[in-house]
């Protein structure tokens, strides 16, 4: 943990950022059951998926037939290539299949440590546009992030799930958990059959520490909300659509593990537009035609043209999913603030974790960290957590306990929730079913890296306030508080880093 952690630091260190990339902190990861009473053994519990990083850029490579991984970041307006870079920390293995669509449920099938989850796109910078049916919704960021005890700052608060008997069938009704805003997302669902196709290596079918796997599978997927509004098609056994309407092509995808700084990247290079798409095939550019698999290319600019003549007579629910698509450019002029082709504009949201050893009549997934920019705590949405989150919180006991919201009907100081696991509430800190002191006690706790505006999360200015702090011998630094600066000082902040007080 010590040597990702100062891998971590290392790469936030000023001159290392650039548009279209996004931290989490290490060591914030969480278990959140689903299961009926949350107590179902988990996949390893003592190493759940911890997510820390996500780099969403423009590409270019040299030999994008050959090793479309190496190359350079493409900062135009205008991309061929788009390269995503997912970081965890730890070993995490590729996902397996967790008993969807006719699958077997095989969660471990490539090593004993899997990850799960899902990564959101809003293209648009429109959260009222994207979304999802109600059942794949329920599976995704809206209807779960609350569980980490934290809403994000300055979003769509009002979508997301935060009590109990909130995910009803109905479109209309409040939260409206289904409408993302994401057009598009990495999905490592456990719903399709990921196939290896070069183990860099001993080919013993295990990723293990070290590992640089070359795989395939439907990792970056449009939002199915538009499947009403499509005119896509093709065979899903060619590499066209699972389901028709939906716009998930098979694409390659790159697993691997360093050890010295114990990571683990999921890397993705797809293709932008057609031109994007001939280069890794080394082929001529075919012209968007609404069809993938067999030959047939596919792009993020084919699967958005779709989207914005179907929405000129999209109805009822799939207009409001379609949103303002039918009057997008995807091509607008230069340095015009909405540019759905160009990734650096993309702003993005996570949801990770793993699954259980034996398969559940009532959960699928277990969460186990949230990114970016919620703050452990933070119920009332400011982006910190303080005192008012406590009030907050004590606010909700005193006006529900012993309602119809309290399952034990007593006026305890407590709010006891009904189905604790599939249900739960944004309230409930420690996660163990009751909303009560205790959750307001841990508002209490200290985050010693937390060293500069916005109070409550660790982020880039945390990193910048030490570094500064300790290079000036600014008193700030000395986190050991022995009056010396020294390398137990920058241990000291990279542990405190390390733990986190974000989700």
């Amino acid at each position: 943990m010590m040597r990702s952690a100062a891998a971590l630091l290392l790469s936030l260190l000023p001159g290392a950022a650039f548009a279209g990339t996004h931290v989490d902190p290490a060591g914030d990861a969480l278990i959140r059951r689903t299961d009926a009473g949350a107590d179902a053994a988990v996949i390893d519990p003592a190493n759940p998926p911890d997510l820390v990083g996500l780099e969403v850029t423009g590409w270019t490579s040299p030999d994008p037939v050959g090793d479309r991984y190496t190359g350079a970041v493409d900062n135009s307006e205008s991309p061929d290539l788009l390269r995503i870079v997912v970081t965890f920390d730890g070993l995490v293995s590729p996902p397996g299949t967790l008993g969807l669509s006719g699958l077997p449920y095989d969660p471990t099938r490539f090593g004993p440590t899997p990850v799960f989850g899902f990564i959101e796109f809003n293209i648009d910078d429109e959260v009222d546009s994207g979304g999802e049916s109600r059942a794949v919704a329920l599976n995704r960021y809206l209807a779960n992030a609350a569980r980490f005890g934290a809403l994000p700052p300055e979003t769509d608060t009002e979508r997301f799930v935060t009590w109990p008997g909130q995910t009803d069938s109905d479109f209309e009704s409040d939260p409206q958990f289904e409408r993302t805003g994401a057009e598009f997302s990495i999905a490592l669902c456990g719903c399709w059959d990921l196939v290896v196709l070069d183990e860099g290596g001993p080919a013993d079918g295990v990723f293990d520490a070290g590992d640089s796997w070359i795989v395939s599978g439907r990792f970056l997927e449009r939002a199915q909300g538009f499947d009403c509004l499509s005119l896509i098609f093709g065979n899903a056994g060619d590499g066209g659509p699972s389901v028709l309407g939906h716009y998930d092509p098979v694409t390659e995808a790159r697993f691997s593990h360093d050890v010295q700084s114990d990571v683990t990247t999921l890397e993705i290079v797809f293709p932008i537009t057609p031109a994007g798409a001939a280069m890794l095939t080394g082929e001529p550019v075919q012209p968007i035609d609404f069809t993938f698999g067999g030959g047939n290319h596919f792009s993020v600019e084919e699967a958005l043209t779709d989207v914005v003549i179907g929405a000129e007579t999209a109805t009822g629910t799939c207009d409001e999913l379609a949103g303002d698509w039918d009057e997008i450019d995807l091509h607008p002029p230069a340095g015009f603030p909405v540019r759905p082709l160009d990734p650096s504009t993309w702003t993005a949201r996570a949801i990770i974790g793993t699954s259980y050893p034996q398969q559940q009549p009532d959960a699928t997934y277990v969460w186990t960290d949230v990114a970016f920019g919620s703050v452990f705590g933070d119920v009332d949405g400011d982006g910190s957590a303080d005192e008012g989150d406590a009030d907050e919180i004590g606010s909700q006991i005193q006006s529900l306990d012993g309602s119809a919201m309290d399952a034990d009907g007593t006026v305890d100081g407590r709010i006891t929730l009904a189905g604790f696991g599939p249900a739960f509430s944004l309230y409930d800190l420690d996660y163990d079913g009751v909303v009560g002191p205790d959750d307001i006690a841990l508002l209490g706790e200290t985050c010693e890296a937390d060293l500069a505006e916005p109070f409550g999360v660790l982020d880039l200015a945390d990193i910048a306030a030490f570094v500064t702090g300790f290079i000036g011998q600014d008193p700030i630094a000395d986190l050991t508080g022995d009056g010396v600066l020294d390398l137990a000082d920058i241990t000291a902040f990279i542990e405190a880093f390390t733990h986190g007080c974000s989700s």
